[in-house]
């Protein structure tokens, strides 16, 4: 079955929303047994809408389906995130088979309704007195302040052979697309545009997942581009992962794996670039968390401190293994990387292990900045 969003009522450019036919449409699609849900070109705004089982949604080369920005059009998912509690996102995907969303068109998240831009964001390590010294150019390096947002933007739990290809996905308030305990993911050739000043834009998500690739994608993002965690799956193994041939752009890390108690094994990570980023790679092991068996492998690096308070001091790799009970991070291996950084590699062992890891041929530079010099 095809259905058309625009033949089916939704009107282009219109301040009304297009909820009720875009969810019936997939639910239509979902009810015949499968086919797809076209969006033409155009602007069509929603609220919250459920992708379901065999149902591809086809965005069309200008066709922007963009969020609403009133917090009251967002519907509180049944789940709760382990970080962020209740998720209120866009789209919301959960125990669903033969998922994809394709085509040439763009998601847009509508950020700015969220945000106060002309706000600083502070903190206890990073104080109103902080901020008061920034430079107007040290200023637009700064997380903004977030107010009331979806905490999530596009959550896919629980899914089976997920396609994510070739859309561009733009200004999400906060984390962009979340995956859990998720099976057979391929994510393809998408764009992720995330302002550089947002915090917690992370771009892609994994927690808990077992066999994703992730090839030729462009991720600019306000947080981690691709982060390879358990936050929202402490106890369930992220597995059998490859990323390559991706570049990122990051106002904090290019590519995280692990945090706390997550656990990550067999993930392989090959040419990419990681330019203007705060940190290149980070590695992290908490607790009972573990990161083992992974290949890092023909990767270019620019790293470089950005002002305010981000995670990361420019370095262009971190392994970092902490915790009482004790993380364990083993059996990495890194090799053919070119780097330009603010900063050094860092090896930190604070109650944890961290052994057999392998770095080769790596040429580094290394510079100082002013803001090296002053944060």
């Amino acid at each position: 079955m095809l259905l058309d969003l625009g033949e089916l009522g939704a009107a282009p450019g219109s301040d009304r929303l297009c909820t009720e036919i875009l969810q019936g449409a997939i639910d239509r699609v979902h009810a015949s047994g499968g086919g797809t849900v076209h969006v033409p070109a155009g602007i069509f705004r929603t609220g919250s809408f459920q992708l379901k089982s065999n149902v591809e949604l086809r965005l069309a080369a200008g066709a922007v389906l963009q969020a609403s920005g009133d917090l009251r059009d967002y519907l509180v998912w049944p789940y709760r995130h382990e970080e962020w509690g209740d998720t209120q996102s866009l789209l919301f995907a959960q125990d669903a088979e033969n998922v994809s969303i394709t085509g040439e068109g763009t998601i847009d998240l509508n950020d700015e309704p969220f945000l106060r831009w002309d706000v600083v964001k502070t903190d206890a390590f990073f104080t109103a007195a902080d901020a008061a010294r920034l430079t107007p150019e040290q200023v637009t390096e700064t997380p903004v302040e977030p107010a009331d947002r979806p905490n999530q933007c596009m959550v896919f739990l629980r899914c089976r052979n997920l396609t994510l290809r070739g859309v561009t996905v733009r200004r999400a308030p906060c984390w962009t697309i979340t995956i859990v305990e998720s099976r057979r993911v391929l994510i393809d050739s998408i764009r992720i545009q995330n302002h550089r000043r947002t915090p917690n834009a992370d771009g892609i998500h994994l927690c808990g997942c077992d066999g994703v690739v992730i090839q030729g994608c462009q991720l600019d993002c306000g947080d981690d581009c691709v982060a390879i965690t358990g936050i929202a799956s402490p106890q369930t193994v992220n597995q059998n992962i490859v990323v390559s041939g991706c570049v990122l752009r990051s106002s904090s890390a290019g590519v995280r794996l692990g945090h706390l108690y997550s656990k990550v094994r067999g993930v392989v990570v090959a040419n990419w670039v990681i330019a203007e980023s705060n940190r290149g790679v980070g590695i992290f092991a908490g607790d009972d968390g573990f990161v083992e068996d992974v290949q890092l492998t023909g990767l270019n690096i620019a790293t470089r401190i950005q002002a305010g308070q981000w995670w990361g001091k420019g370095e262009p790799l971190v392994v970092s293994a902490y915790g009482e009970q004790g993380g364990r991070i083993e059996r990495i291996s890194i090799g053919s990387v070119l780097s330009s950084a603010d900063n050094s590699v860092l090896l930190k062992r604070l109650g944890g292990e961290i052994r057999d890891v392998w770095i080769r041929d790596w040429h580094a530079r290394v510079f100082d900045s002013l803001n090296r010099r002053q944060f």
